[in-house]
């Protein structure tokens, strides 16, 4: 009877070692600029088992980027054993991106880009920019084959196979946090230990981590300040800035730090500007002469000679916008968040702001979509208590 019990024991455990979960799969191409898509092939696979992307002919607006399909096509992808701890279902999107317009989703020397979505049966739906983990230790990976259709495409961008890098892309900026990548000669192989949005391009895509970048309105001036948490080949930041009536213009330069892994932090002060709407963004480059753009802020210069709420910009937007709001003399100001239904979720502004226009960038990834509204308090100079209140869309 005892060996018996032990036979059913060693059984179960057995079972549970080597559970695999069942992946169901949909492989897709995503359309530019749109939320349409094609499917091109579908599934279920287990843990272990490899889904191959096959060859297909986009039809359509679609087939113009025929030749980033190409880049995919023979593609393997395979779930490690152990990766999962529920059966999901996932979306393969291979994505689109026009080169010749002015809104791609990385620069101009991307040639490999791939959105997974995860619908897992316990933990629910995972978007493009949610971060859905794998098991600690296990990972998926994704074999690209180095065939002729590839070095096509790294030739028309002038990359060298030595110089291709891969990277995630979340919340519109790269990191390396949990993906490697090794040239095995007849592919390149990504190894993730987590499913979002992931690119290839040359090794420069990802040469500064810009973690902050925020502006502070001083009457008639506005002062700059970002920060990144490390720097590759950093030459330095240019400085842009337009307003509604006027095009991009470089104001100045800042020397960037070359080589970092520790935070830096940067200042520029633009000055004597007449009250009107301002954007402003970065253009940091490389040593080397590649360059990329950071998000654009807005800034709202006025007299300030009332206090004042501004509509935050953009709206809606994910995952975050700028609020700016004007004191006219030196004031405490408290500014918080809440949802639809009045709870009060988060103080996001609270000090003494002298006499100016203000701007602060809400980050709101850890909000889910919905109508949120921000409400501004502070004093007048007589003593009254004075409340603004305006109302945003998150959508995701």
């Amino acid at each position: 009877m005892t060996r018996r019990y032990f036979i059913i024991l060693f059984f179960t455990l057995t079972l549970s070692l080597f559970a695999q979960y069942r992946i169901t799969y949909s492989l897709r191409y995503y359309q530019p600029g749109d939320n349409e898509w094609t499917e091109i092939q579908k599934g279920t696979v287990s843990e272990g088992d490899q889904i191959v992307f096959p060859p297909y002919t986009l039809t359509g607006d679609a087939q113009n980027y025929q030749n980033l399909y190409e880049v995919v096509k023979g593609t393997s992808f395979k779930l490690e054993n152990g990766s999962l701890n529920e059966d999901v279902s996932l979306a393969i999107c291979v994505m689109g991106f026009d080169r010749n317009a002015e809104t791609y989703y990385f620069n101009h020397e991307v040639f490999f880009f791939i959105g997974i979505q995860v619908l897992g049966a316990n933990s629910g739906f995972h978007d493009f920019d949610d971060v859905y983990a794998l098991n600690s230790g296990h990972y998926a990976y994704v074999q690209i084959p180095n065939d002729q259709d590839l070095q096509n495409e790294l030739n028309h961008l002038r990359i060298d196979i030595d110089d291709v890098d891969f990277g995630y892309y979340q919340n519109n900026e790269f990191n390396q946090n949990g993906i490697h990548y090794e040239n095995r000669s007849s592919y390149l192989e990504v190894q993730l230990s987590h499913f979002s949005k992931f690119g290839g391009g040359r090794r420069s895509i990802m040469p500064v981590e810009l973690t902050s970048f925020s502006a502070n309105v001083m009457g008639k001036n506005v002062r700059l300040e970002w920060t990144t948490a490390t720097e590759k080949n950093n030459y330095g930041f240019e400085i842009e800035r337009r307003n509604l009536e006027n095009p991009w213009l470089k104001i100045g330069f800042v020397p960037g730090a070359g080589n970092s892994n520790s935070p830096k932090t940067y200042f520029f002060h633009d000055k004597n500007l007449f009250p009107g709407e301002f954007f402003y963004r970065l253009k940091q480059i490389d040593l080397n002469g590649q360059f990329e753009y950071s998000p654009s802020i807005k800034v709202n210069l006025s007299s300030a000679d009332e206090f004042e709420l501004y509509q935050n910009y953009p709206n809606p937007f994910n995952p975050s916008t700028n609020i700016s709001f004007s004191v006219p003399t030196e004031s405490e100001v408290t500014i918080k968040i809440f949802d639809a239904l009045g709870k009060e979720l988060m103080t996001f502004v609270k000090g003494k702001f002298a006499a100016g226009t203000y701007t602060k960038r809400l980050d709101a990834k850890n909000l889910p979509s919905g109508i949120y509204f921000y409400t501004l308090e502070t004093e007048s100079p007589s003593g009254t208590k004075l409340i603004a209140t305006k109302k945003f869309i998150l959508i995701k």
